[in-house]
């Protein structure tokens, strides 16, 4: 004990033991306030925060002091609604704690969804979604501009297809219309979001769950983005639809699609000899097995490379001896 200690009160006490032990008597909210602003010790200025009433006092330490138990111990003091969901709104170490009082209080369903809607912190707006299940107030979060994780968990919590299907369609966040198309199973819905979504990433989520023929041979052959064409086109197994999309698609990719899937081998035949594309012509060239074709290939295409592929799948020898003399690629 330092002499001066002999001389000052025990809430001055050098050791912070002490001081701590005496804050537990003291009654005094003037002095107690003083403490909690002065003493450099977090135990103590802690034990004075546990002893304190003033609402708006509290508010500014959970916001303010240095130390994380002293702002939770300030936040576990607050009963006013109005002052947590202030300090839940904002992005400082004290938000977390403010919504989970807002909870234990009670906090009604259109405060929690006004905070997650608000608030700059991710974890305070999932804290906030955690606790409603409002379906109209979860739906305009989901709908909203908020942070990506907060719409998404809105859209975890949500039920309603018909509402999920708007949501995948035209929510702002991409976030949250791909996770309301993961909730969805309705082949007609999906379909729809495929075809008019707002956002590529929600109508490719939609293909990826669509197994309906007619649906996806419709977006195969009509959607004017040609990576909707082609991812459609990925899941087809109508040989008609994949034979008609092979020979009339304008884009490259989506034919090269259509081929990897076909079985036909005339049309095969026909595709790698006449398909503008090389990598069209190759893709064909990889599914065909007719040697007859894959001969008058092997010594025909103009590209020296989908020559060779045609006369890799070459099995007769006699064959193979005749282009290797006569191909003018050497």
């Amino acid at each position: 004990m330092a002499f001066v200690d002999l001389f000052r009160p025990r809430w001055k006490h050098s050791d912070w033991r002490v001081r701590r032990e005496e804050v537990w008597r003291l009654t005094d909210q003037a002095l107690l306030a003083h403490i909690v602003k002065t003493d450099p010790a977090s135990s103590v200025r802690t034990v004075a925060v546990k002893k304190l009433t003033d609402q708006a006092l509290l508010a500014a330490i959970a916001e303010s002091d240095s130390d994380d138990s002293v702002r939770g111990a300030a936040v576990e003091r607050l009963t006013d609604q109005a002052l947590l969901s202030d300090i839940a709104r904002r992005s400082s170490d004290a938000c977390v704690p403010a919504v989970k009082r807002l909870i234990a209080l009670g906090a009604g369903q259109n405060l929690l969804a006004e905070i997650a809607r608000n608030t700059s912190s991710q974890l305070v707006g999932k804290a906030a979604v955690d606790e409603l299940t409002d379906q109209a107030l979860l739906a305009q979060i989901a709908r909203s501009d908020s942070d990506a994780g907060v719409c998404r968990e809105a859209v975890e919590k949500l039920t309603d297809p018909a509402v999920l299907g708007e949501i995948a369609k035209s929510a702002t966040g991409g976030s949250a219309r791909e996770a309301a198309v993961e909730k969805l199973t309705d082949q007609a819905l999906l379909g729809e979001i495929a075809k008019s979504a707002t956002g590529g990433s929600a109508r490719e989520a939609a293909v990826e769950k669509l197994t309906d023929q007619a649906l996806l041979g419709d977006i195969a052959k009509s959607a004017s983005d040609g990576s909707m064409r082609k991812a459609a086109t990925g899941k087809l197994i109508d040989q008609t639809l994949l034979g008609d999309i092979a020979k009339s698609d304008s884009d490259d990719s989506v034919r090269e699609a259509a081929v990897e899937k076909l079985t036909d081998q005339a049309l095969l035949g026909d595709i790698a000899k006449t398909d503008p594309s090389k990598w069209v012509r190759k893709a064909a060239v990889n599914e065909l097995t007719d040697q007859a074709v894959l001969a008058d290939i092997a010594k025909s295409d103009s590209e020296d490379w989908v020559r060779w592929r045609a006369a890799k799948r070459l099995k007769e020898r006699a064959v193979l001896g005749d282009i290797a003399k006569s191909d003018s690629d050497k």
